[in-house]
């Protein structure tokens, strides 16, 4: 198979397939010459494959959008935030870790995933995600335990690996956080995707002196699980680092380096060998140390005081992580290390007749830091793209939306003989499946008609349509091009206003209006409209200020 690279291209001496690095010139180089097979076969049949999401998993979506937005100079926040929010779990879990003791660096706690966009940056919010969407796909695998405990264990890994640097260098920590969750990524694939595979790799193993696993798994995938691995990762667009730690770990005792790349390779293996170890009941943390000791300079007394520490710290997250008390022997193996703690770990949530109520009492409380924050930044006289997208996600979270956007008005020029443009409303910001399309969708003029629209912009009207389909005939009826190019069961609209004049809208769908509409009395919407209008007027001022 010539999918390889096993020549090295500056002294042209033999190398192993895809290992990326020469043993006799220490040439680094792209050792991937074509994709592997399996990754053609979790693609589907063109590249196309990975945009549609037709025969590779969600989270390829999830990470190759993630980083695209990160690598590209004009990402605003309001895109970020639009692709995180869109998935419920990682929202949470992205705020806790934001909030938690490793990450909290500011007195009041961060209630919206604009506010620690704008907080962390873009390169921070990318580590925490990646990592989380990694987890979080493996563990609600349909292939369950085994499959999550792995995850948990790569989890466990880069905890140890961040630990292990905390002290010298942050931004080092965390990078070494991400290498280490990936470091496993093509053994994790195997296991997921690849299920057949992974089963007959298992059985071949079972045999009387079976080969090595790395020779195995090239007999039965034609590659390695690392190289594997790196093909998958250069297809998710994660950075070179991260595709450079998922190399397989050195036989050898490896040497000290200088080269930033290698040395988060060299922790992210190492942190996987202690995890690895550690869910064994006769592991030898020893044996890992002294491997590693030369390079990383860490001995066996250290590991096992940062094992602990990360244990517990494993434990502490037992309810972001999805933890139960029937997980996987390996995980209840590694929480040992945490020492005894009288903490119960949850049970799977199930029918809960008080589950409206608490889901009400959640709701207010985040909209209550959300416009503590909106208002925070309004004083502070934050950017205005950053307030108002404050103030659409505060919406879309809190109020249980199914789209949430906010439309301006803009005077748009049809054409260049167009003297007198007329002016219209524009969705600038849109959160919600397919916020995109909406932002399209949403788009009309301001003009007298005999519709909802019509009458939130130019009366001031708050509108609440609990059912669209039963407003043909009425005089504020629903007009054709909304349920023609957006469509939804029930729609709000509150104008914005200033001076008497609509300058935006501030839109809210559901497609299930009856439950949605009913808990909600919108008097909090009426004053999250006040906040957008406070943060426009100081926008305004700061304008035309000489």
């Amino acid at each position: 198979m010539a999918a390889y690279l096993t020549v090295c291209p500056r002294c042209e001496t033999d190398v192993l397939p895809g290992a990326g690095v020469c043993d006799r010139c220490q040439a680094t180089f792209d050792p991937w010459v074509e994709r592997p097979s399996r990754v053609a076969q979790l693609l589907g049949a063109d590249a196309d494959a990975l945009e549609r999401g037709l025969d590779f998993p969600t989270v390829a979506r999830y990470l190759a959008e993630v980083n695209r937005l990160v690598d590209r100079h004009e990402t605003s926040v309001q895109d970020m935030v639009a692709v995180i929010v869109r998935d419920l779990a990682l929202t949470t879990r992205l705020l806790r870790l934001v909030n938690g003791p490793a990450y909290r660096q500011y007195n009041e706690p961060v209630a919206t995933v604009t506010r620690a966009v704008i907080l962390l940056g873009f390169e921070q919010v990318r580590r925490v995600a990646l990592s989380l969407i990694l987890f979080q796909r493996m563990r609600d695998h349909p292939r369950g335990g085994p499959l999550a405990g792995q995850a948990v264990l790569s989890f466990g890994a880069g905890l140890f690996a961040r630990a292990l640097l905390q002290a010298e260098d942050e931004a080092l920590a965390d990078e070494a956080f991400v290498c280490a969750m990936y470091h496993r990524l093509g053994d994790l694939a195997v296991e997921a995707y690849l299920p057949l595979d992974a089963d007959e790799i298992a059985a071949l193993s079972l045999l009387p002196d079976p080969l090595p696993l790395p020779d195995l798994q090239l007999k039965v995938l034609d590659c390695t699980a690392p190289q594997l691995g790196g093909a998958i990762a250069r297809v998710f667009g994660l950075p070179h680092s991260i595709v450079w730690a998922l190399r397989p770990a050195p036989v050898e005792p490896p040497k000290p380096t200088r080269s930033r790349t290698t040395r988060l390779h060299l922790i992210a293996a190492f942190a996987n060998a202690v995890m690895q170890a550690a869910a064994q009941p006769r592991g030898d943390l020893g044996a890992v140390a002294a491997h590693y000791i030369d390079a990383l300079d860490v001995d066996e007394r250290q590991v096992r005081t940062l094992l602990a520490m990360v244990a517990g710290q494993v434990r502490h997250h037992a309810a972001d992580l999805g933890l139960s008390a029937h997980e996987d022997p390996l995980v209840r193996q590694l929480l040992t290390w945490a020492g005894p703690d009288g903490t119960e770990f949850p049970t799977p949530a199930g029918a809960d007749p008080k589950a409206d109520r608490l889901e009400d009492a959640r709701r207010k409380a985040f909209l209550a830091q959300g416009r503590a924050e909106l208002e925070a930044a309004v004083r502070q006289g934050a950017p205005v793209n950053e307030m108002l997208s404050l103030a659409v996600e505060t919406l879309y979270r809190g109020f249980g939306f199914t789209h949430v956007a906010l439309c301006l008005r803009e005077v748009v020029r049809e054409s260049p003989a167009d003297s007198q443009p007329a002016p219209q409303m524009i969705a600038r910001i849109a959160f919600g499946p397919d916020a995109a399309r909406l932002r399209r969708g949403l788009r009309f003029p301001l003009e007298r008609t005999p519709d909802v629209f019509s009458a939130a912009c130019l009366d001031g009207q708050d509108i609440v349509v609990d059912d669209v389909s039963a407003t043909a005939g009425r005089s504020q009826r629903v007009p054709g091009w909304y349920t023609r190019q957006v469509s939804a069961k029930g729609l709000v609209l509150f104008p914005v206003r200033i001076q008497g004049r609509t300058v935006g809208l501030l839109y809210g769908d559901s497609d299930d209006p009856a439950r949605c509409f009913q808990r909600n009395r919108f008097l909090f919407l009426r004053e999250m409209r006040d906040l957008v209008v406070g943060a426009l007027e100081k926008h305004r001022r700061t304008l035309t200020t000489p």
